[in-house]
C-alpha cells in the first residue's frame, strides 16, 4: 500500500474510498467502537508513529482503514514540532521508529529495517554536522540511546 496523493493536485483520480495501512492523524474519524476495542493512542509516542501505531491495532483488530477521497483535510505540517528538521523532530522521528518497530516487528521485518534506517540516521547526521546543528546531532543519538536504556518504561517527553 502506498501514501496516497500527498502532494497531488486533486483532479477526481480517486472515486471511491479504499482500505489503506494507515491515515495521518490530522484526518482521522474515529468512532467509539475503535476505542473500546483498540484503546487509545499510544502516550509513548509523544508525537510522531503514534497513529501509524494506532491504525496498525486496529487493523489487527480486525477494523479497516479507509482513504476517503470525498474528505478534504489542510494541514501545516511539522507545526506542532517547528519544522520537519529540528530538535524535537529529528528526536521523535528517530525514536519512534524504533519504538515502532520494537513493538510491531517480525524477525524478518528488522533485516530490510535495519540497513534502511542505518541509512537515513547517517544522512541526518551528516546534514546536520554539515549544518553545525550539535543539537539535533544530540538529539539523534538521545533518540537511539532511550530505546536502548529505557525502551517502552518512559513516557517522559524530549524538550532538548
Amino acid at each position: 500500500r502506498r501514501t496516497v496523493n500527498i502532494g497531488e493536485v486533486d483532479q477526481g483520480q480517486d472515486k471511491l474510498p479504499r482500505k489503506v495501512d494507515y491515515v495521518v492523524g490530522c484526518s482521522m474519524l474515529i468512532t467509539e467502537r475503535f476505542i473500546n476495542q483498540v484503546g487509545l493512542l499510544d502516550e509513548t509516542f509523544f508525537a510522531y508513529f503514534e497513529e501509524i501505531d494506532w491504525c496498525l491495532r486496529g487493523r489487527k483488530k480486525g477494523f479497516d482503514i479507509l482513504y476517503v477521497p470525498g474528505a478534504v483535510v489542510y494541514h501545516k505540517g511539522g507545526a506542532s514540532t517547528g519544522g520537519t528538521f529540528n530538535v524535537i523532530a529529528s528526536y521523535y522521528r528517530t525514536r519512534n521508529w524504533i519504538y515502532f518497530m520494537r513493538k510491531h516487528a517480525a524477525f524478518y521485518h528488522w533485516v530490510a529495517f535495519i540497513p534502511l534506517f542505518a541509512y537515513v540516521f547517517v544522512r541526518r547526521f551528516l546534514k546536520a554536522l554539515l549544518r553545525g546543528d550539535a543539537q539535533v546531532i544530540k538529539s539523534l543519538m538521545q533518540a537511539v540511546v532511550w530505546n536502548f536504556k529505557r525502551g517502552s518504561s518512559s513516557n517522559t517527553p524530549y524538550f532538548g
